[in-house]
């Protein structure tokens, strides 16, 4: 049978482990009171707690998981680059697609002019501006409201064929409500090109012109062969459509005389488009024709004014499009885009069968592609305001991208599966090339304010492509290869959306996103380490100071050798030995730390085993784990937190070096690894003081806390210091 317990004794020892418990907290209240006194103390304690504070919210103020792998969208950090702005002398006609791009010789290293249409007062003209430098030249006047302006190239095929000489003029097509102005630029120098411009003009005058349209092109370098209608054999037409009570379809050759006029019943509010110079099957349609839209109704008339076609679609027209490839060569899959509300359709201009290509959610604002050769264009576009839809094929959606601007209007690029995406109230330019790529996106440039159409021509003064426009009162030509403005400044908005409250790196990680998400790995591994030492110093620590004989003093032996290595080129040995990752550099940081702080507590600890209490325990019958643990222990206490708060703040000074040497592990967002970048290249602390400053001040801040916390900890452990009495 069991004895039964003494209550007496139970009672007395829980009693005493009260008495002891709120002993220790009236000691610790008392600690803590000359702590917080401590003015040194006390600002070290709050800035400590900032750290900890920001640590834990960091997951929600955050605002890329990944800082180290995101990079900002190519179009937040490269623009266009201005090639020339030109202030015009007139008043442009920004709304509509007035301004039209043509190149005024064959080579590169001819004179461009980009043409436009302006008003001074009451009186309008026809102005071209020079690519080269910039000049503005007046080339004719216009007698009322301009409606439409078109320029379009033309060869003289003779010379090509016989002697192989590419052999171009540039033509402009003006029209207003009653004339069309056809007008031949001419130079004055000894080639063409060279000198200063002026314009042949023939006038064709009709009743009531609501629009007018050249079966010629613009010509360009990327097109193969000679454009395809020249000056002698193969004219290029005019077309014309006038309204005096009943719709008429005429068609003019180059030199004003009228070859054909039809009449068109139930038309109303025509739009049209001319397709190139090959459609058909045969060669009664091989020299193309006049396409005409009207509501829901498409027409077709060959340049001998036979209507081919002439049917209702299923939806009411909004635009239309054709491939560029398809204008150069008879195949029998050309075909006419055509869209409206959300829907696409392709119209086979061979045996005019009609398929719809796709279908959205939105009302579709542009349609463009790739050049089309001899099928399905490689990738067809389809714009809504907000979404770009990228198909492979028939109602084949390889892609759906959100815009990250209002989509008013998009471009493509003469010769490469590169496109231009436009918003003309705001001025929003976007260059979409990289289709397959997370970002497709090349550049933006955002100019807050109203633009007219842009459109690509080829460079003279560059020979690469350049993007026209006008804006206010000055035309502007940017480069498409986008200029790189990285490091980004702060910012809390860009093309894409995204802000960056701490500016962008020279790698385009966002510096905020990089600064918050050090927080976590700097304190974990200072509060690691320094953990890691407490606890290796102490233990040996108290055995070395406590036991005497051959063991304690080989082991304090070692403990010396170890103390004396160079900390820091052993440092950096051990990092590329054992390769740079958190856990080998707490390994690392932990190994070189312990030895200072034991050869700190081993006097202390011969110093407390020498007083009287610990005499008393031993007399008592205590074992050493008891003395150890109960006497020893609780009385280095201060001090132990005292070098742990050195140690941490240390422990995040070195891992911040090795990383600025690149001998820390980059693959995670940490103080010392964001000032990297500063070691290789200090002239970017110059350019972009927000990517350094906040790491900087960081650490500085978070080894100065424990540097001040230590210090009011000072006046804990050291009874003679001003702040204890």
């Amino acid at each position: 049978m069991d004895r039964p317990k003494n209550k007496g004794v139970n009672m007395s020892e829980e009693s005493y482990r009260k008495k002891r418990l709120k002993f220790r907290l009236a000691q610790f209240k008392k600690q803590w009171n000359i702590f917080y006194k401590s003015i040194y103390g006390k600002v070290g304690f709050y800035i400590l707690v900032g750290f900890i504070v920001i640590t834990v919210l960091s997951p929600l103020i955050i605002q890329h998981s990944d800082p180290v792998t995101y990079i900002a969208p190519p179009e937040d950090f490269y623009v266009a680059s201005n090639q020339l702005t030109s202030h015009l002398s007139f008043n442009p006609k920004i709304s509509g697609s007035l301004m039209r791009l043509t190149s005024t010789s064959s080579t590169p290293g001819g004179s461009y002019l980009v043409f436009d249409v302006g008003n001074t007062g009451n009186s309008y003209a026809l102005y071209g501006m020079s690519v080269d430098n910039g000049r503005e030249y007046r080339l004719f006047n216009i007698s009322s409201m301009p409606l439409g302006l078109k320029a379009f190239t033309v060869g003289d095929y003779n010379k090509y064929a016989i002697a192989g000489v590419l052999s171009l003029s540039t033509y402009l097509l003006v029209y207003t409500d009653n004339t069309v102005y056809i007008a031949k630029i001419n130079w004055s120098g000894s080639s063409y090109g060279s000198g200063n411009p002026s314009a042949s003009v023939l006038k064709i005058h009709e009743n009531g012109i609501v629009y007018a349209t050249t079966s010629a092109e613009s010509y360009h370098e990327s097109y193969s062969g000679i454009p395809n209608f020249n000056e002698i054999c193969n004219p290029a037409y005019i077309f014309t459509i006038n309204n005096n009570g009943t719709y008429h379809v005429n068609e003019y050759t180059l030199s004003g005389s009228m070859a054909w006029s039809k009449p068109v019943i139930n038309l109303k509010d025509p739009k049209y488009i001319y397709y190139g110079s090959l459609l058909g099957n045969s060669n009664a349609y091989n020299d193309g024709g006049l396409i005409i839209s009207s509501g829901n109704k498409i027409m077709f008339y060959t340049v001998n004014g036979t209507l081919a076609y002439n049917k209702t679609v299923p939806v009411n027209v909004s635009g239309m499009y054709i491939p560029s490839a398809y204008n150069s060569g008879l195949n029998k899959y050309n075909s006419l885009f055509f869209y409206g509300n959300n829907s696409v359709y392709s119209l086979n201009l061979v045996n005019f069968t009609l398929h719809k290509i796709f279908t959205g959610t939105s009302k579709i604002t542009g349609i463009s592609s790739t050049a089309g050769e001899s099928g399905f264009p490689s990738t067809f576009v389809v714009t809504t305001s907000n979404d770009i839809y990228l198909l492979s094929g028939p109602n084949k959606i390889e892609r759906l991208i959100s815009s990250p601007i209002h989509i008013s209007g998009i471009v493509p690029e003469y010769s490469s599966s590169t496109f231009l995406l436009y918003d003309n109230s705001t001025g929003y330019l976007l260059y979409m090339e990289y289709l397959s790529s997370k970002d497709p996106f090349g550049w933006g440039l955002d100019l807050k304010e109203k633009i007219s159409n842009p459109d690509f021509l080829l460079n003279s003064k560059t020979a690469g492509e350049s993007i026209a426009f006008v804006s206010a009162s000055n035309l502007y030509l940017y480069s498409t290869a986008g200029k790189d403005i990285n490091p980004l400044p702060p910012t809390f908005h860009t093309l894409s959306g995204n802000s960056f409250p701490l500016g962008t790196n020279s790698e385009g990680n966002d510096v905020w996103s990089l600064f918050i998400g050090s927080f976590p790995i700097d304190l974990e591994v200072g509060f690691v380490v320094g953990i890691a030492i407490l606890i290796i110093a102490a233990i040996i620590s108290m055995f070395i100071g406590y036991f005497s004989g051959m063991v304690s003093a080989v082991i304090e032996t070692i403990t010396l050798a170890i103390y004396l290595i160079p900390g820091l080129p052993f440092l950096i040995v051990m990092a590329k030995i054992l390769g740079p990752s958190i856990p080998n550099i707490i390994l690392i940081l932990t190994f070189l730390g312990w030895e200072f702080a034991t050869f700190t507590l081993i006097g202390v600890v011969r110093g407390i085993k020498a007083r009287t209490f610990v005499d008393a325990a031993k007399v008592s019958g205590a074992s050493t784990m008891q003395i150890l643990r109960r006497h020893m222990f609780p009385n280095m206490g201060p001090l132990l937190v005292y070098i742990t708060a050195i140690n941490i703040g240390g422990a995040v000074g070195s891992v911040s070096t090795l990383e600025i040497l690149g001998l820390a592990p980059l693959t995670v967002p940490t103080w010392g690894g964001m000032l990297s970048g500063f070691y290789s290249d200090f002239f970017d602390l110059a350019i972009a003081p927000w990517w350094f400053i906040p790491p900087i001040i960081a650490i500085t801040l978070f080894i100065m806390a424990f540097i001040f916390i230590a210090r009011g900890l000072d006046e804990v452990v050291n009874p003679r210091i001003g702040g204890r009495r």
